[in-house]
């Protein structure tokens, strides 16, 4: 003590609780001196003795506040007279769960992705609770008891997983997740992943989109990509274009109205970014006809104008029906006018692209394009300026 009046300032941080169950007879020490609490960020050990042979402590712990559970595998250590593991103190309480089971073993994990397993966003669970993929020099790896289900999941955007394999264990996908039984032996999981892209999407006139069959926002290059539109006004159809990242191209996608999904289109995905943009407009009025049939016709015979060179087609109202693939490859027609009575056969304009048929509501014209994804069927009375 100096002969003066000295200020001593202290600093404190708060401390968290670590509580600890363990079966009979096997010791935990949580810390290096035992200690009941912890700062938030500091290194908690455990240190464990008494594990009968042939056991290994199966180690769990869970964080006050939160639903998440996480595993630790801790390994005999002769320096520390027992078997030893860690974990970082979070702001919170920590409840430890100590339980005996079988042997640990080693899963490691490969990739041909050119930027390795470290880059596909791989996050573990063993029985539910979080563990860790370590890493090093290019190498991954995890723990797992012989027994115990191993998930994998992946969510690093611009890398989709295509495949996940093994010659040791049978691995099974649902939702995403990759899992197996570990087994009693060390096995060696190989994941095939490709790199992705982004797809952004900007809709007008209240127009929605869906992208995918899950709504994805990145796909790999020659992936089809499926576009869902909805709230789509009446007597109006979806107008999609997009451009490609490098390219000032505009690509027009073409639209289908289908009976299941309503509208809906597709296009296959560049090895680029993708800009989607999607309206409507009012469906076509029927143009001039082009290509003329007798007026007293009763039937278009089967194939009867197929591969013919035609645009715009009237059918008169005194036909009755239309064969099979009549107007079969006949990629220039669009639109095409149908009596109200008239039937139609089977793939009557397979290989044409988009048709527009218009007739009459209720019509066999109709129920035909209800059936069939080419045809966009427009009522003669619909207000279509």
């Amino acid at each position: 003590m100096p002969a003066d009046f000295p200020l001593v300032s202290v600093t404190a941080v708060a401390g968290y609780p670590v509580t600890v169950t363990a079966p009979e007879n096997v010791d935990v020490c949580v810390g290096w001196e035992n200690e009941a609490a912890f700062s938030a960020g500091q290194y908690v050990p455990i240190l464990i003795s008494g594990v009968p042979e042939g056991y290994e402590p199966v180690v769990t712990y869970s964080i006050a506040g939160s639903d998440e559970e996480y595993m630790l595998f801790p390994y005999d250590d002769d320096d520390y007279h027992g078997w030893y593991d860690g974990f970082d103190m979070p702001a919170a309480a920590v409840s430890v769960h100590v339980t005996l089971g079988a042997p640990t073993y080693q899963v490691d994990f490969v990739t041909d992705f050119e930027n390795g397993f470290e880059s596909l966003g791989a996050s573990i669970t063993v029985n539910g609770a979080i563990t860790w993929i370590s890493s090093y020099n290019g190498e991954s790896w995890a723990f797992a008891h012989a027994g115990d289900t191993v998930a994998l999941r992946f969510q690093q955007p611009g890398v989709s997983v295509t495949n996940v394999t093994s010659n040791d264990v049978a691995i099974s996908c649902a939702n995403g997740v990759w899992s197996f039984t570990m087994p009693a032996d060390f096995p060696l999981v190989s994941v095939t992943a490709v790199p992705t892209y982004p797809l952004t999407v900007t809709a007008t006139g209240g127009v929605s989109v869906w992208t995918g069959y899950e709504n994805e926002k990145y796909f790999s290059e020659g992936e089809c990509v499926y576009l869902f539109f909805g709230d789509v006004p009446d007597g109006s159809e979806p107008m999609a274009t997009y451009t490609v990242a490098g390219d000032e191209t505009v690509y027009l996608i073409d639209t289908y109205d289908d009976s299941d999904y309503g509208w809906f289109g597709s296009f296959y995905m560049p090895a680029a970014a993708v800009s989607l943009n999607v309206g409507y407009e009012l469906l076509p009025v029927l143009g001039t006809p082009d290509f003329t049939l007798p007026t007293a016709i009763k039937t278009v015979e089967e194939s009867a104008f197929e591969g013919a060179a035609m645009c715009v087609v009237s059918i008169p109202d005194s036909c009755k029906s239309i064969g099979d693939r009549a107007f079969k490859d006949c990629t220039g027609l669009r639109q095409i006018r149908i009596p109200a009575d008239c039937a139609l056969g089977v793939d009557v304009f397979d290989g044409c692209g988009k048709v527009y048929v218009f007739g009459t509501p209720g019509s066999p014209a109709e129920e035909y394009c209800e059936t069939h994804d080419e045809c966009v069927f427009v009522a003669e009375d619909a207000d279509c300026d």
